[in-house]
């Protein structure tokens, strides 16, 4: 799926759209692609190369609410895995 992409003066991708009018309007001043989709924002793009480098050091951390939420899933998912192991329903070295 081809994509339009802005890119900071470092190469780095800062938005990224399905639609041209979906680019942030405030970044339309960077550099604009539109190519297939092989990453994300945060990742690199060598417009030479036409290549997408990983770059997850870039990428957006989750923000407080989504933390709290990961931590919720987590303790729903241990608690369930011990009652599940405790009515014999899974395997008890199941993890």
């Amino acid at each position: 799926m081809k994509v339009y992409i802005l890119v900071d003066d470092q190469k780095i991708v800062r938005c990224l759209a399905s639609d041209e009018c979906n680019l942030h309007k405030d970044k339309l001043s960077m550099k604009k692609y539109h190519v297939e989709r092989e990453g994300t924002i945060g990742d690199e793009y060598d417009s030479k190369a036409k290549k997408w480098i990983a770059r997850p050091e870039n990428y957006p951390s989750p923000s407080g609410k989504e933390q709290n939420e990961m931590k919720i899933n987590q303790e729903i998912r241990r608690t369930a895995i011990e009652s599940l192991k405790s009515t014999g329903q899974l395997p008890p070295d199941y993890e």
